[in-house]
C-alpha cells in the first residue's frame, strides 16, 4: 500500500484500533533511489551543473509526499550506502556531511559557474540571465524514467522539474520501457539524467553499495550508472572491500564519500521505508531488508480491542 493510501486502508479496517497496532515500520531499505547524472556527457559532465541541481531540489516537498498523519515513511540520506548499515552514520559524522538540502542561492551560484565553464546561459522566471551571456541558451534537458510510473513517482518528477525551472533549467520527463535501457551501454548512449535506483545483492555496504556504483569497470545499469571515472577512486575501489583493518577501511570510505558529496553524481530522492500492515494479534514478526520476514518466528497472542 503506497503512503497516500494508508488512510484509506486504515479507515477500511474492521477493528477500531490505533494505527500503530496494525502498521509496523521496519525502517529504510538497503538501497537507494536517485537521479543519476551522467558525469561524462554535456551538460551533466560539469560538476558545478550537477551541484546546481543538487541544491535546486526542494527535498522537504518531496519527502512530504511520504508523510501520513505526521509520521514520515521515508528518510533523507546521502547514498549510495543506506542508513541500515552502521558505517553510513560513522562516515557521515566523520565527514560532517548531511543530505543535500534546498538552497536556491547556492544552486544559482553553481549554475552561473557552470554556465561560464560550459559556455551556456539560462533565463530565470523573472527574466534574469545566469551563466555566460556570450554562450548559447541551455537546451531542454530530458529526465528519463522507466514506465509505468506510480502516482507518487509522477508527483516527485513534477516537483523536480518545477524546481529546475526555478533556476532556469527546462526539463521534460521521458518515459521508456526497461528493455529500452538495454542500449545504454556507454556514456554517450546514456541520457544526461535518469531516475533510477540501486540495491545491494548481499549485505556488504562497501563492495555492493559503494564500489559497485563508483567504479568505472562496473559502468552502466546496475553499477556505476553515473559513469564515474576518477582514477584514484577506481584504484581505491579495487582494494577497499578487502582491507581487514576496519579503521583504515572506514577512513577510505569517508574519503570517497566526501568526494562524492562535492562531485554530485547521484541525487538521492525518497526511498520509502519497509512497512507492513499486520494483524494486531501477530507477534514476533522478524524482518530485515535482505531476507524479508520469517514465517517460522510468527506467533499469535490474544489482543483486546474496543468497538
Amino acid at each position: 500500500v503506497s503512503v497516500p493510501f494508508i488512510g484509506q486502508m486504515y479507515s477500511g479496517y474492521k477493528y477500531k484500533v490505533p494505527l500503530s497496532d496494525i502498521l509496523r515500520n521496519f525502517g529504510p531499505p538497503n538501497g537507494a533511489l536517485w537521479l543519476v547524472l551522467n558525469t561524462e556527457e554535456y551538460p551533466t559532465n560539469i560538476t558545478a551543473f550537477r551541484l546546481a541541481i543538487a541544491y535546486a531540489i526542494n527535498y522537504t516537498q518531496l519527502y512530504d509526499l511520504y508523510v501520513y498523519n505526521g509520521t514520515a515513511f521515508a528518510q533523507p540520506f546521502f547514498g549510495p550506502i543506506s542508513p541500515v548499515f552502521p558505517i553510513y552514520n560513522e562516515v557521515m559524522a566523520m565527514d560532517h556531511l548531511h543530505p543535500y538540502s534546498y538552497n536556491l542561492s547556492l544552486a544559482l551560484h553553481y549554475l552561473n559557474e557552470a554556465g561560464y565553464e560550459g559556455h551556456f546561459y539560462v533565463i530565470l522566471p523573472n527574466g534574469t540571465l545566469i551563466g555566460d551571456p556570450s554562450g548559447t541558451q541551455l537546451p531542454t534537458i530530458p529526465i528519463y524514467a522507466i514506465t509505468p510510473l506510480t502516482a507518487i513517482d509522477q508527483e516527485e518528477l513534477e516537483i523536480i522539474t518545477a524546481d529546475l525551472q526555478q533556476i532556469g533549467i527546462s526539463a521534460t520527463v521521458r518515459l521508456v520501457t526497461a528493455s529500452y535501457t538495454d542500449s545504454w551501454v556507454s556514456p554517450k548512449a546514456w541520457p544526461p539524467i535518469v531516475d533510477l535506483g540501486w540495491g545491494p545483492d548481499w549485505p556488504d555496504p562497501i563492495f555492493q553499495s559503494l564500489v559497485a556504483t563508483t567504479d568505472i569497470q562496473f559502468g552502466g545499469l546496475g553499477g556505476d550508472e553515473a559513469w564515474i571515472n576518477v582514477s584514484w577512486v577506481t584504484q581505491t575501489d579495487s582494494y577497499l572491500p578487502f582491507i581487514t583493518n576496519v579503521t583504515n577501511q572506514t577512513l577510505l570510505v569517508a574519503k570517497i564519500y566526501a568526494f562524492l558529496y562535492n562531485y554530485a553524481p547521484y541525487i538521492n530522492i525518497p526511498n520509502v521505508d519497509n512497512y507492513y500492515f499486520v494483524q494486531p494479534y501477530i507477534v514476533n514478526m522478524t524482518y530485515n531488508s535482505f531476507g524479508g520476514y520469517w514465517y517460522n518466528t510468527i506467533a499469535y497472542e490474544n489482543f483486546t480491542y474496543t468497538e
